[in-house]
């Protein structure tokens, strides 16, 4: 600076135009760039060191969708102590770019006071958010206090680049009055700490418009801002300071404009308060008992997915007592679960499920964040079984006996059925479709009151004696537990009048005449009767039940020759003994879908094959395989797009330049123009020497010449 003739000692000093969205988002080395560089220019040659001025760009605009987003990202900014630290020590002055849409201003039918706040919600949010925000950021609060100076728009007629201003002059006269009331109220009404403020003057011919009328119309629009800033500050009404900026000058009342189809952004009212870090659990919340359940748990501020610079254990647990978690659908389930989110990343997914059925709410937590809730409602699962009360009933001839039914699903869960009713053959009676039993008025004799829903069916036994009959009673001992698979075997049971006994089981078992054969695992209840005749009573039924252990079960699966890095996916094959389904995990260099394996990068993968069981088999053992994957040649990474000089140039030679760049060319427009020759670029869309992602379309103005 010394070299070029600038003087510090002797009033010179230095600005940055500009700090750019990259400083904003924290990317590469954007802010630690800019932070040696006002560091250099503060400490100059070694003479007086001397703050200066910083410009930064405005990364959305002012009509946007993405201020939720945007917003985020500033709060991110203001938590970098270094870099306020550093701004505090070698700047004096922040000047935020705030080119504003006319059409979020000047709407028709509203106050002054109305223009005011929604000028004043997108002027100042940057102090607004760093005045709401925590402790954390109170090295980006303190600087931004001290140094704040909002550069508003002055820039005329635009409708990119500087906002939206592409307005007549005199609309363009009011807005500048109202930001100019806006900035010096808000000065006031706090203090007259933030008296420092700018505009954007960067006036541009219309189209069709005389040199004179242009001239005539730029100038009127300056003397108007200067009138606005000398009469902003003139103002003796201390309940409304700054408004002589919008008082009347000759026939004109300020402040006051309207633009077809403008209306207030509410967006810019939420800088206001700080959006603390929080999470989210998402998915579907209903499912079936037992069912593994899919959801996420998510990082949020404001409402977006927001990532986190560093790991985030998050803490995972259920109301239900029943209810458990796991990473995978396959387990590990246990009642409570932390489960990671990686840096950089926003979600982490885990399952829930739950046995008992009704309303279970999950929670999460974790340090620093503001926990979530979701409540997942959960269904019984299938009617599994039905009980009939009484289970046995004895009635004289011509009785009755009324019998209910209640079901429950495989967990316990009270199911709801919908029964018929019916008597086995050779029952002495009739059931009525409500339930109650009609016995025979003339033969004694027993059987069975079934109950059938859903493909299931309850029974209870029901005798209907004679008077005058002799009683007998049944010998039927205990039944050792048995494994599924095991061979049928005999049961044996005696009545005390000495007439055969006949068997039927209920359960995971079937009889046929005095063999048992086992269908499942479970439980098998058998049931020894004697209907008596002639002479004897039917015998009072006697039940014995024993458990079903399930089977063991083992897996066969064959290895795997290692692999390159870039072969295609390919299927892996493994059989369980129980004829089960076999499942697969990987880990390594390596994913697994279903039964295909798709190589991720160089290095070693592990496959584990798996057969959890079912309500026959125990789980069987896993069983896992190993293979190298060697690497293959590296991929070139896509280039950046660096935005080249293109004004000047012929639209061939500009659309050449373009695509050396690899940048694309978007679409052309044509203008009139008395200092270009046709076919000449007169304007491009982005900036010269922007770095901006490969592809990025740049549209192109070509010059008509002038008009004939």
């Amino acid at each position: 600076m010394a070299a070029a003739g600038f003087d510090m000692s002797n009033g010179d000093r230095w600005i940055v135009n500009e700090f750019s969205s990259a400083v904003v988002r924290g990317i590469g080395h954007a802010r630690a760039d800019m932070r040696e560089l006002v560091r250099g220019l503060y400490d100059g040659d070694g003479g007086p060191a001397v703050k200066g001025g910083v410009f930064t760009m405005l990364m959305v605009g002012q009509v946007t969708s993405s201020v939720p987003t945007y917003k985020a990202y500033l709060q991110d900014w203001y938590r970098d102590s270094p870099f306020w630290n550093d701004m505090g020590a070698y700047v004096s002055d922040w000047s935020q770019e705030l080119y504003g849409d006319m059409r979020t201003y000047a709407v028709g039918g509203s106050s002054l006071l109305a223009r005011r706040s929604a000028l004043d919600d997108y002027l100042q949010h940057e102090l607004t958010l760093a005045s709401a925000g925590p402790d954390e950021i109170a090295a980006a609060r303190t600087f931004l206090q001290s140094a704040y100076s909002p550069l508003a728009n002055a820039a005329w007629q635009y409708e990119a680049g500087f906002g939206w201003t592409a307005v007549p002059y005199d609309q363009m006269e009011d807005y500048v009055s109202a930001q100019t009331y806006a900035l010096r109220s808000f000065s006031a009404r706090t203090g007259g700490s933030f008296d420092h403020f700018g505009f954007a003057w960067a006036p541009k011919s219309p189209l069709g418009m005389s040199s004179n009328d242009y001239a005539t119309q730029s100038g009127a629009l300056a003397d108007r801002l200067a009138a606005a800033i000398r009469d902003s500050a003139q103002n003796a009404d201390p309940a409304e300071p700054g408004v002589g900026a919008c008082a009347p000058t000759g026939e004109n009342v300020w402040c006051s404009t309207a633009v077809a189809g403008a209306a207030f952004d509410p967006a810019w009212k939420t800088f206001a308060s700080w959006s603390p870090d929080a999470l989210a659990v998402l998915g579907t919340a209903t499912s079936t008992a037992a069912e593994a359940l899919p959801l996420t748990v998510q990082l949020q501020v404001g409402g977006l997915a927001w990532p986190e610079g560093s790991p985030v254990t998050v803490a995972l647990a259920t109301s239900s007592a029943r209810g458990d978690l796991a990473p995978t659908a396959n387990g590990p389930w246990t009642h409570t679960l932390d489960v990671v989110v990686p840096e950089g990343a926003t979600d982490a997914a885990f399952y829930y499920r739950d046995r008992a059925a009704g309303a279970a709410t999950l929670t999460a937590s974790a340090s620093g964040r503001v926990a979530a809730a979701l409540q997942v409602h959960v269904a019984a699962a299938a009617l599994a079984t039905l009980t009939l009360a009484p289970e046995q009933a004895t009635v004289g001839l011509g009785g009755s006996q009324q019998f209910a039914a209640s079901g429950a699903d495989a967990y316990g869960n009270p199911v709801s059925p919908s029964v018929a009713w019916s008597v086995s053959v050779g029952t002495p009676g009739t059931i009525s479709p409500s339930g109650l039993f009609v016995a025979d008025a003339v033969s004694a004799g027993s059987g069975d009151v079934l109950a059938t829903a859903g493909g299931v069916t309850g029974s209870a036994s029901i005798v209907v004696t004679a008077p005058s009959l002799r009683l007998q009673a049944i010998s039927f001992g205990p039944l050792a537990a048995r494994t599924f698979g095991d061979a049928d075997f005999p049961l044996g049971a005696i009545a005390s009048s000495g007439l055969a006994v006949s068997f039927s089981a209920h359960g995971s078992c079937t009889v046929e005449g005095q063999t048992l054969h086992i269908v499942g695992a479970g439980s098998c209840k058998v049931t020894a009767s004697q209907s008596g005749n002639g002479s004897y009573n039917p015998a009072t039924e006697i039940s014995q039940t024993f458990a079903i252990a399930k089977a063991d079960q083992a897996i066969f699966f064959d290895g795997v020759a290692d692999k390159s890095q870039r072969d295609p996916d390919f299927a892996l094959t493994a059989s369980a003994s129980s004829g089960l389904e076999v499942s697969f995990t990987a880990s390594g260099a390596c994913a697994v879908t279903g039964a295909r394996v798709h190589i991720t990068g160089a290095g070693g993968c592990a496959l584990t094959a798996m057969q959890p069981g079912d309500s026959n088999y125990n789980a069987a053992a896993d069983v896992a395989r190993t293979f190298v994957i060697t690497a293959a040649a590296q991929l070139t990474p896509l280039s950046r797009c660096t935005v080249p000089k293109l004004v000047g140039k012929r639209i061939a030679v500009a659309k050449r330049t373009i695509e050396r760049n690899h940048c694309r060319t978007g679409r052309t427009r044509y203008a009139y123009s008395r200092k270009t020759k046709q076919g000449i670029v007169i304007a491009q869309s982005l900036r010269a020497g922007r770095v901006v992602a490969a592809g990025s379309k740049i549209v192109l103005t070509i010059g008509r010449g002038p008009r004939s």
